[in-house]
């Protein structure tokens, strides 16, 4: 009885020791224990002549937000009809008014980094925003 009891506990600290080491190994620590406890150092020793397990690297592609507009960004005034300077408006209250037909591609704006004031059709890209 005490013999059945010994075995026991060796042969699962020989299953425990190669579960171990495959853990270590990067293998299936649970079959390397079953391994390890019915064939003891035998499977011990297949273990360490395994060749090594190549990892797999996943790459995963974060997707970037793209960047605000910087025209969307700006503060902006126009000229109305009697070249009285209205604003300032940020660019969806510029869009409503290009929108209500109060402004159009020939009313001249200005937004702050602008030398001087231009048609909305001579800058790039704001006419094609407002629509």
């Amino acid at each position: 009885m005490d013999f059945i009891l010994v075995a026991l506990i060796m042969t699962s600290l020989m299953g425990g020791c190669t579960a171990y080491l495959a853990h270590l190994f990067h293998r299936n620590p649970f079959i390397w224990f079953v391994l390890g406890f019915l064939f003891g150092v035998f499977a011990l020793i297949a273990l360490l002549l395994l060749p090594p397990v190549e990892q797999k690297t996943i790459v995963v592609k974060i997707p970037v937000a793209p960047a605000p507009d910087p025209l969307k960004m700006k503060t902006w005034y126009y000229l109305d009809e009697q070249h009285q300077q209205v604003g300032p408006l940020e660019f969806e209250q510029m869009r409503a008014c290009y929108i209500q037909d109060k402004i159009g591609g020939d009313t001249f704006v200005w937004s702050e980094g602008m030398e001087d004031w231009l048609k909305v059709k001579d800058i790039d890209r704001l006419e094609q925003l407002f629509t």
